[in-house]
C-alpha cells in the first residue's frame, strides 16, 4: 500500500484444549491416600494480533518509519469433569487462568463504639468496627449437581462479614490481556546513524504486592501500627497475610520504555584506514523508564515495579521472594573484514 509505505498483518485465534491433566481423589475405601491423574479439564483460549508498519517519510539524508502493534489474549476454564476444583490453585470453571482470588471482600467499614463485641472487629486501642463484605455470585448454572467446581463472581450483597466468611472471590487475572507497542526508527545521514526506541503497554493483569503484605503483618508500616482505617482493618483481620483487596492487590497496567539505542556506522573514509570492511558502534538500554502505571501505591507504600512476579503462575507470583525485572545497558563494537 502507498508504494509499500504502509503493511500489515492481522491474526485471529481461537483454541480448545481438552483433556487436561488434573487429580481426582482417591476414594478412601480403597485404603490409598492421594489423588490420580485423570485427563478431565477443558479450557477455551483466544485472541489476536494486529501489527502496521509505516515508513512516513525517506530521503537520502533523513527517514523515519513507525511500527504499532497490539494484542489481546484470554482464556477461560470450561469444563472439570470428576475433579472438585480447586481454589488454592484457581481452577475453577467459569474463570481465566492464571487468576487472582482473595478470601473475603471488604466494601465497607467503619468505627462504632455501640457496636456489639460479638461478629465484628477491634483495632489495637480496642475500638470496635463493623464491616460489609461483598457475599458474591456464583457462575454454577442452576441445578448444577457440583457448584464447588464453579467460581465466585464479586458483585453480591453487601452482608457483615462475619457471616459470609471464605467467599473466595475471583478479582483478577494474573496475566495481561491486552498489549501494546509503538517503535519509532529514524535514520540520518543515509541511515549512517540510527535511532530506535519501542515503548510497550500492558493491561489487565492483576499483581499482588505481597512483600508489604508481610510488612503490615508484622507491624512495620504505618497503617498497620496506627490501625486507625476501619477498612484496613477489617481487612487484615479477616485475611491476615493471605490475599485481599486492601493490603496487597492493584492493579498492574502500565507503560514502559522496553528498548532504546543508536547504531553508528563509521564512514568508510575512516574504515579503510583499519583494514576492516565495515565497523558500527552501538549503544542501547532496556527498561530504563516506567513511562506509567496505573497504581503507584498501597496504603503509603511504593509499589516497586508493576512487572514483579510471574504471569504464567496462579495468583502471579507477587514480588516476594522474586527477582524484579532488570534493566540494562548495551555497548558493542562490530569490526567486519
Amino acid at each position: 500500500m502507498f508504494d509499500d509505505r504502509i503493511s500489515g498483518e492481522f491474526t485471529h485465534y481461537w483454541r480448545k484444549d481438552e483433556n487436561q491433566l488434573l487429580g481426582v481423589d482417591v476414594q478412601s475405601s480403597y485404603g490409598i491416600p492421594g489423588d490420580v491423574e485423570q485427563n478431565l479439564g477443558r479450557i477455551d483460549n483466544w485472541g489476536w494480533e494486529a501489527l502496521v508498519s509505516t515508513r512516513v517519510y525517506d530521503s537520502p539524508s533523513f527517514s523515519f518509519g513507525l511500527d504499532l502493534s497490539a494484542d489481546h489474549t484470554d482464556n477461560e476454564i470450561k469444563e472439570l469433569g470428576a475433579y472438585n476444583g480447586d481454589v488454592a490453585d484457581g481452577i475453577l470453571v467459569g474463570l481465566p487462568f492464571p487468576n487472582v482470588i482473595t478470601d473475603n471482600w471488604v466494601l465497607s467499614a467503619e468505627f462504632d463504639p455501640d457496636a456489639p463485641a460479638a461478629g465484628n472487629f477491634t483495632n489495637a486501642l480496642g475500638e470496635r468496627i463493623t464491616a460489609l463484605c461483598d457475599a458474591g455470585i456464583s457462575l454454577a448454572p442452576e441445578g448444577a449437581t457440583n457448584s464447588a467446581q464453579y467460581g465466585r463472581m464479586p458483585g453480591g450483597d453487601a452482608v457483615p462479614c462475619s457471616e459470609i466468611p471464605d467467599q473466595q472471590l475471583y478479582v483478577g487475572r494474573g496475566f495481561a490481556t491486552h498489549t501494546f507497542s509503538v517503535a519509532p526508527t529514524i535514520g540520518l545521514f543515509g541511515n549512517q546513524l540510527q535511532i530506535f526506541a519501542l515503548a510497550e503497554g500492558q493491561y489487565g493483569r492483576t499483581n499482588l504486592d505481597n512483600a508489604h503484605a508481610w510488612g503490615h503483618f508484622y507491624n512495620n508500616s504505618k497503617i498497620a501500627q496506627l490501625e486507625n482505617d476501619a477498612l484496613w482493618v477489617a481487612s487484615d483481620r479477616l485475611n491476615e497475610t493471605g490475599v485481599d483487596h486492601a493490603k496487597t492487590i492493584y492493579d498492574a497496567s502500565f507503560w514502559k520504555l522496553r528498548d532504546v539505542g543508536a547504531r553508528y556506522n563509521l564512514p568508510q573514509s575512516i574504515v579503510q584506514r583499519t583494514g576492516a570492511d565495515r565497523v558500527s558502534l552501538a549503544i542501547s538500554g532496556r527498561n530504563l523508564w516506567t513511562i506509567w502505571r496505573a497504581q503507584e501505591e498501597i496504603w503509603g507504600h511504593a509499589i516497586t515495579d508493576p512487572e514483579f512476579g510471574d504471569p504464567t503462575v496462579q495468583g502471579g507470583g507477587g514480588n516476594f521472594y522474586s527477582i524484579p525485572p532488570l534493566s540494562s545497558v548495551n555497548a558493542t563494537l562490530r569490526v567486519s573484514f
